[in-house]
């Protein structure tokens, strides 16, 4: 009996979480459309780039002690600075210019179908096998940009 009070708030706890974050990745495409505007998405880029790059910079020396984790070589770390920098610089400056092309709904359910690539990648470059709810959220997530796009 304990056991099904404590799974009943662990899952009441688990929806709140996921409903709060839904809404917090709502409000941040709305505030990300407000702030950029009509600058453009290199400009809005330099500006906040530097201030995420901080902010998890402080993260991860609050919890961990160090920014840089130990045994990283300087090969390592010259190759996580570049693809991080492509990463950032490049996509964000695409997906800025998608937000401003294409209103804020559609990046936005667009976006959220690229857990559909990762696991078309895995499947194709590291020979993964997806389940049938990997499946079915795939064919959901497509569903659903398609009915996007017919709007």
């Amino acid at each position: 009996p304990d056991q099904t009070i404590a799974s009943g708030r662990v899952y009441r706890r688990a929806t709140a979480i996921a409903v709060a974050i839904a809404m917090m990745w709502g409000l941040e495409f709305t505030l990300l459309k407000v702030g950029l505007g009509d600058v453009h998405p290199v400009v809005a880029n330099s500006f906040r780039l530097p201030f995420a790059a901080i902010a998890i910079g402080v993260v991860v020396w609050r919890s961990t002690g160090r920014i840089v984790p130990r045994g990283m070589t300087l090969r390592d770390r010259s190759a996580t600075l570049l693809s991080g920098a492509l990463q950032l610089g490049v996509a964000s400056v695409f997906f800025l210019t998608g937000i401003q092309a294409i209103g804020v709904g559609r990046a936005g359910a667009i976006g959220a179908t690229s857990p559909v690539f990762a696991m078309l990648l895995a499947v194709a470059f590291l020979a993964e096998r997806p389940g049938r709810l990997t499946v079915l959220g795939t064919l959901l997530a497509v569903a659903g940009v398609g009915l996007l796009s017919l709007s």
